[in-house]
């Protein structure tokens, strides 16, 4: 089960990674490696593309919590799942 820290860290990685290394593609492969990474080798989150240059991310029970997308030559993650935490932090998007 992907957890609220699970998520939160996945999106950090992806967008720091992404934006540090000027990535000018979406390749699942690297992005997937990524959010791997992230929640410490464990593959809880699927990275699946939907255009050229954007995409998203499922979690293990298949619902879709994340997007993400080139624009204008900068990397924006959108979290669109709600924190299950009361207490978790949720990073503004942006």
């Amino acid at each position: 089960m992907v957890t609220d820290g699970d998520l939160a860290r996945a999106l950090n990685a992806l967008t720091t990674t992404l934006n540090d290394q000027k990535s000018a593609s979406f390749d699942v492969a690297r992005l997937q490696e990524i959010v791997t990474g992230a929640t410490g080798g464990e593959r809880i989150l699927t990275v699946h593309q939907g255009s050229p240059t954007g995409g998203f991310l499922t979690d293990d029970d298949g619902e879709q919590v994340a997007e993400m997308k080139l624009s204008d030559g900068r990397w924006q993650v959108e979290r669109w799942r709600d924190a299950r935490s009361s207490r978790a932090y949720v990073p503004s998007p942006g």
